[in-house]
């Protein structure tokens, strides 16, 4: 186990770069490849918290049926999850997926959105 001298987060000693800031293990920056993708999902911020909001309205839990989840975003890895509140069954999406099909892939995972 190793602590990350960028942003002070528990390691396995197996990994070379932190798993939540990316930093390398001496303490180097991540790679700027990442940094520059960073920059360009912060780019579509308006929209992703847009569908965001469409998803947690949306969300079915596929084991127990139940609406109430707790949602992480990791931006870092371009995912958000979804932890069932009753059952904890947890999902994953990426954020770039859901930024490029938009509400048909909510349609995809959920079913159409009825209106009444």
């Amino acid at each position: 186990m190793w602590r990350c001298i960028q942003c002070g987060e528990k390691n396995e000693g197996a990994y070379k770069s932190c798993w939540q800031c990316e930093a390398h293990k001496d303490g180097r920056p991540k790679p700027k490849v990442q940094a520059d993708a960073q920059l360009e999902l912060k780019s579509d911020h308006a929209e992703i918290e847009t569908l965001k909001t469409s998803l947690r309205e949306r969300f079915i839990c596929r084991c127990c049926g139940q609406k109430n989840a707790e949602w992480q975003d990791r931006p870092q890895l371009g995912v958000i999850s979804a932890s069932c509140s009753t059952c904890s069954y947890t999902e994953f999406y990426q954020s770039e997926i859901l930024l490029r099909q938009g509400e048909a892939a909510l349609d995809l995972l959920f079913g159409p959105r009825v209106v009444y």
